[in-house]
């Protein structure tokens, strides 16, 4: 499946961008800089690799240096925009992670900004989705594979965290979650 915007500059190969991002979850990609935090750094490579090219405002040069819409969550969102979430509503944004979940798709990039305070913070790529509705820490979500850096892993919303630690998608229970906005960035 591709996704092209409507003047044809631009267009996004979801089965590539995914193979990418499974190939390289785990195991960065040695031909491109690395950062602690590398959630972003890994959602432009996923976008370069589905076949979108690098214009003036996103772009890197491998390890040498990259824009700060390549490596940053906030910036690279601002640089995408957002899908709305709501039919009714202006707001392309959520505080319920459920309707995110539902909305989004195979191939889309989802963001979070953990305090609400409008910068964001964390990126990373919808690699698969099940229509089935699950519970995790309390929470109702439809099922989503998340392929991501800085907690490098690709794995289902429902089965990350088994390992004690902290899933950033889904708030634990004593944070303040309704704080927490989710959106789904443009692959445009």
């Amino acid at each position: 499946m591709n996704y092209t915007d409507p003047s044809g500059h631009r267009s996004f190969d979801v089965a590539k961008g995914t193979k990418y991002a499974k190939r390289h979850a785990t195991k960065r990609n040695p031909l491109f800089k690395s950062c602690d935090h590398d959630c972003t750094n890994f959602a432009s490579q996923i976008l370069l690799a589905g076949g979108v090219q690098q214009d003036k405002t996103w772009w890197s040069v491998g390890k040498a240096k990259a824009s700060k819409a390549w490596l940053l969550a906030d910036k690279f969102v601002k640089q995408w925009g957002t899908y709305k979430i709501f039919k009714r509503k202006k707001n392309q944004k959520t505080t319920q992670l459920y309707r995110m979940t539902k909305k989004a798709q195979k191939g889309d990039f989802i963001a979070y900004d953990r305090t609400g305070d409008g910068s964001w913070d964390h990126v990373g790529y919808v690699s698969n989705k099940s229509g089935k509705k699950r519970i995790v820490k309390g929470r109702k979500v439809y099922n989503l594979e998340i392929t991501q850096h800085t907690r490098d892993y690709s794995a289902w919303l429902t089965n990350v965290g088994t390992d004690g630690q902290k899933n950033g998608w889904v708030p634990h229970y004593k944070e303040n979650y309704k704080k927490i906005r989710y959106a789904i960035v443009k692959r445009i």
